[in-house]
């Protein structure tokens, strides 16, 4: 019963969370990024060093009440996952309008290309 019930929850949690799609670029896989590493974000300006395009990430909105912000935040999530250091080309595809208006769960809100930096010191 307490298992059931815990299973329950934590379904309930994953479909508040905001919606991340991704695919990779070719078949090599990178390693996650440290769970302290920060996911850079590049809207209209490039990295400054060298890198490598690792992949794509878009993200929505499941819920009207989901900010622009948590969608964000999961993509940078899932960013690291795929072991990139940045997300450059960001977009906004969808509405990030609130209230009556806002964006479904089928309007990506943003998406762009996941990168890994050749130097690993790279801090632009």
């Amino acid at each position: 019963m307490r298992a059931r019930l815990l299973l329950g929850s934590l379904v309930a949690l994953a479909a508040c969370a905001p919606s991340v799609q991704s695919a990779r670029f070719g078949a090599g896989e990178t390693a996650p990024r440290p769970a302290e590493a920060q996911v850079r974000v590049y809207q209209q300006n490039r990295p400054t060093c060298a890198f490598t395009e690792v992949g794509w990430v878009s993200g929505s909105r499941r819920l009207p009440t989901q900010s622009p912000d948590a969608v964000l935040a999961a993509m940078r999530e899932r960013a690291k996952q795929m072991g990139g250091d940045a997300i450059v080309g960001l977009v906004s595809g969808g509405s990030a309008r609130s209230g009556t208006e806002a964006a479904g769960a089928s309007d990506p809100l943003f998406s762009g290309t996941v990168v890994r930096f050749n130097d690993p010191g790279c801090t632009a």
